[in-house]
């Protein structure tokens, strides 16, 4: 009976509910050993169906310093060669702001170039797949199958995962309930609430086992996290409900209270009732920085509370320490302090971070979580850290350069400080030495390996632009080993003015691309266009400017056909998508919603969404 394991020996006597055939403990051991056996199938299926067959370096996990044949300084006295390209950019833009007509800054004559989507859009089948063979049956049923499960239910959840979700609940409701009703069984709730802390902690981890052998960032399984959380919560409130709802019976409530395990009992679960309120979506983004507190101390009092609620747990609760002090070993080793070189783009709100130091360590895609411990930032904000995409590739004499855009207090005190003025500088793109701490990398395109396709699509929102730049130039990078034939960049923005500092950058991007065998497209669209479109010289044809919003359908169609016509070997497409929750959303309606022949066609499209 697993009462005579919880209770001291002076309340054993007491009249407790009838002990059901099976322990509380086993079912408890059998439901972690039902999901630990689905994650293993799952990470054995990952790996059997999805990895490219390029195992990642273990230095693309670690940045680091490469010698270039360069001595990577900090200088203040000059502008580096990515700022004096943007400050070309931005005289550029001055000489329109002053042109004869009296053009404000924020009003530019583009011209207006009729796209092509809406006719892209009604491309037939043949178009698509012109002589080609028809879809066998296993490609029609794997396109259909993926077809629904990739669904999205809202903008956070889609199909799969709301199905991992639903078969999760339904095996705790099981357990709970296994041989009986939940409230026949006392201990019962607090049994499968402590099995489940080692899963817990292990999806809250950036450095999670499951993620590394499945290709999968921490963020993508952060919904794990909180699943797990949920039900934690369910099961210790029953725990407690049903306690203390047969002391409250027997009349023994304020003895049991007085005993020492009970009053740790309560800790655990008030710490356990604090993290889960203010986990809660509306509640999180109000108190964000008191819920990243509170989650931080709660977590490590509850794990104390519950060995000394109840002491059979610590098998339970050592494997969630041991993961989660492996992952702050790693974070730790994958932690570099340094110095870097911050500049501004007052027009755009845009703080430049240029590390020299760190040249090598990252893919595509990845993210960095950057600390600027300065009295600046002030107290909290010099610890806080914020995710930003890496927007270069490795091997640049500027090393690692983040794009950071004002959106909130953080960015506007990082935006002040490499604002500040500096003697003697007068450059339109000033810059100011910053001790950072940067941690990462952290997510990007797993184990999908861009090089092993035909195209590449990048559809990106204003700042996602990173993301989109770092996957083209490591593209064009590795273009002797590459397969990739056609490169579509879709990028949305508010303004015009967004496009300006970027221009200088696409230009070269498509004169470099000149002498190589990748067909490159640029296609911009600005949702707020201007009534007075003033022209940018020389703009190359493999860059347009368009007013109003694309439609993703014709964009994506376009790109297909596109491949169909350039591509003599058609490995597959892979869609790349970055920006608001909405984009992607729409990105993965129109993928899904493909015709199959059109699938077949370009051998397959894979969406990767950042």
């Amino acid at each position: 009976m697993l009462t005579s394991i919880l209770l001291p020996p002076s309340i054993q006597a007491l009249p407790s509910a009838v002990a059901p055939a099976i322990s509380d403990a086993t079912v408890a051991f059998y439901t972690d050993i039902v999901v630990a056996g689905s994650i293993v199938s799952f990470v054995i299926w990952r790996a059997l169906f999805t990895f490219s067959g390029r195992f990642e370096d273990l230095k693309e996990h670690f940045m680091h310093f490469t010698w270039l044949g360069y001595r990577p300084l900090v200088h203040l006295d000059r502008v580096s060669d990515s700022a004096s390209k943007l400050s070309f950019t931005l005289e550029e833009l001055s000489q329109h702001a002053t042109s004869e007509n009296g053009i404000p800054p924020d009003v530019l004559r583009i011209p207006y170039q009729k796209h092509e989507d809406a006719i892209s859009s009604q491309v037939s089948i043949n178009k698509c797949s012109p002589g080609g063979e028809p879809p066998s049956m296993f490609f029609l049923l794997r396109n259909i199958i993926s077809s629904v499960l990739s669904r999205r239910v809202n903008d956070r959840l889609s199909v799969t995962q709301v199905l991992i979700i639903v078969a999760y609940s339904a095996g705790i409701l099981v357990a709970l309930n296994f041989r009986g009703q939940v409230f026949s069984h006392l201990s019962r709730g607090g049994w499968i609430a402590a099995s489940q802390v080692p899963f817990v902690y292990a999806f809250a981890t950036k450095n999670n086992l499951v993620g590394c052998l499945a290709g999968f960032g921490y963020e993508k399984l952060n919904y794990l996290h909180r699943l797990v959380g949920r039900w934690m919560f369910i099961a210790a409130l029953l725990h407690v409900f049903t306690h203390i709802s047969k002391w409250s019976l027997e009349n023994t409530l304020s003895e049991r209270f007085s005993l020492n395990f009970v009053r740790w009992g309560l800790v655990a679960f008030t710490a356990s009732s604090l993290q889960w309120l203010l986990s809660i979506r509306p509640i999180r983004f109000v108190v964000y920085r008191f819920f990243c507190a509170t989650h931080v101390i709660g977590s490590a009092v509850f794990l104390v509370a519950l060995s000394k609620h109840a002491p059979v747990s610590r098998p339970y609760v050592l494997a969630a320490i041991v993961l989660y002090g492996i992952d702050h070993i790693v974070r730790l080793l994958k932690t570099r302090v340094t110095t870097a070189n911050s500049r501004v783009v007052p027009e755009l709100g845009l703080t430049f971070v240029e590390i020299p130091t760190i040249n090598k360590g990252w893919r595509a895609g990845q993210h960095v979580r950057l600390r600027v411990p300065s009295t600046g930032m002030g107290l909290w904000g010099a610890l806080e850290a914020h995710p930003f995409t890496i927007s270069n590739v490795p091997g640049t004499e500027q090393g690692l350069v983040i794009v950071c855009k004002k959106v909130g207090p953080w960015t506007n005190k990082l935006f002040s400080i490499a604002n500040s003025s500096i003697p003697g500088e007068r450059d339109l793109v000033t810059g100011k030495a910053v001790r950072v701490v940067v941690e990462g990398p952290y997510g990007g395109i797993g184990y999908s390996d861009i090089s092993k396709h035909s195209a590449v699509m990048l559809i990106v929102g204003g700042s996602g632009v990173t993301f989109a730049l770092s996957a083209i130039l490591e593209t064009m990078q590795r273009r002797e080993n590459s397969s990739v034939q056609v490169i579509h960049l879709v990028w949305c923005v508010p303004t015009p003015v967004s496009i300006s500092p970027l221009i200088t950058l696409f230009r070269s991007l498509a004169a470099k691309n000149a002498n190589t065998n990748i067909r490159l497209r640029i296609r911009i669209f600005y949702t707020r266009a201007p009534t007075i479109l003033p022209n940018w010289p020389d703009m190359p044809l493999e860059i347009s400017i368009t007013p109003g919003r694309p439609q993703m359908k014709g964009v994506v169609n376009r790109c297909m056909v596109d491949t169909t016509r350039s591509c003599s070997k058609k490995n597959g497409l892979f869609i790349g998508v970055c920006g608001p929750g909405d984009l992607g959303k729409n990105v993965a309606e129109v993928v899904r919603t493909l015709d199959a022949n059109c699938k077949n066609a370009v051998g397959g499209v894979h969406l990767h969404e950042e």
